[in-house]
């Protein structure tokens, strides 16, 4: 059978969603008597100032709040209306059985009717339980499978993406002024921004404001290039680049 003959076809959802998140925090000192309830009050107090760090990864937008610490969940306000209203009519149910039992009215109808209403009101309660549970659960596989690290990691794990980013920023001014002819001659800092925001938009489709201020002071200070008296920047070539950068890392240590 033809899917598109038949008017089927695949579509393509994509969600919004961040490539990390990471939540610090601190417990307040209610929640931390409430967790621990062990230790003195001032050793509550102590523990209450300590700072929590967690780093989750790939979470859409719209679970945001799964990252949040002591979460509680609630039933909808749908559930609560329709349980609600089933417990009055039931009240009222009730009532009438009774004062129609008074006036010699049929009981048994009005004991099924009352039954029928019992046993809604258990079928609602039981189906929101039902639904709390699996979202309780649902919540604790998100967590465990995209919790990335907790706090030691996550302070190193962004120093070393911080550190990443710095050589990569040296490397992309670095390659970049090589290939516009810094070696021979000054290139203008503005061009070689530009040059290298284009090139990162055509390959990413993403645009940027690359710190070539930054990035060029980088490379001056560690005497890979160097700026005219025109404020043109000129760059060692490649093989004296990596001169420089050997000899800089085999004295980097004295002893």
């Amino acid at each position: 059978i033809n899917a598109e003959y038949m008017g089927i076809s695949k579509i393509e959802i994509q969600e919004p969603a961040f490539s990390n998140v990471v939540v610090v925090y601190r417990h307040s000192l209610a929640g931390e008597k409430k967790i621990n309830k062990n230790g003195t009050d001032d050793e509550k107090q102590q523990r209450a100032k300590a700072i929590y760090i967690k780093m989750f990864r790939h979470i859409p937008m719209a679970d945001m709040e799964v990252t949040f610490p002591f979460k509680s969940l609630s039933f909808k306000p749908s559930s609560v209306v329709s349980l609600a209203v089933t417990c009055v009519l039931s009240i009222l149910a009730v009532y009438n059985a009774l004062q129609k039992g008074k006036k010699g009215g049929s009981q048994t109808f009005a004991l099924t009717v009352i039954i029928l209403l019992v046993v809604r009101c258990v079928q609602l309660y039981k189906s929101m339980q039902a639904a709390k549970k699996a979202m309780e659960d649902d919540i604790t596989r998100t967590l465990f499978n995209k919790t990335q690290d907790n706090d030691e990691g996550v302070v190193y794990y962004l120093l070393t993406s911080t550190e990443q980013q710095e050589l990569k920023e040296i490397l992309l001014a670095y390659a970049f002024l090589l290939a516009a002819g810094g070696a021979e001659h000054g290139v203008e800092i503005e061009t070689l921004d530009k040059s290298i925001e284009r090139a990162l938009h055509d390959k990413y489709k993403i645009g940027c404001d690359f710190e070539i201020d930054d990035a060029v002071r980088k490379l001056v200070n560690h005497k890979l290039a160097w700026k005219e008296d025109s404020g043109k920047l000129r760059v060692k070539p490649f093989n004296e680049a990596l001169s420089v950068l050997d000899n800089k890392w085999d004295n980097y240590f004295n002893y």
